[in-house]
């Protein structure tokens, strides 16, 4: 996984089975085509229903309960001196 990572400047997360690759712009599809390379020469398949691409912050994904990408808050920004009074 190291050389993954140094060869495409990457960062690769992982946690028991599951795994989210954190990659620059343009490096997704041969950071994907490598994994599976890899997981094929560990006797291991890539999930395909669960496995996806996804731009941030244009999109989201949820990893270990957690959800990534941009959030907003339904309330508007309030500049800390303002308070209102």
């Amino acid at each position: 996984m190291l050389g993954l990572e140094r060869s495409l400047g990457s960062r690769i997360v992982t946690y028991a089975d599951d795994l989210v690759i954190l990659c620059r712009r343009g490096k997704a599809e041969e950071a994907l085509r490598q994994l599976r390379v890899i997981m094929g020469k560990l006797k291991l398949t890539v999930n395909e229903e669960k496995t996806r691409i996804c731009k941030v912050p244009e999109g989201e994904f949820d990893f270990l309960g957690y959800s990534f990408g941009r959030m907003y808050s339904a309330r508007p920004a309030r500049r800390a001196w303002d308070t209102g009074h």
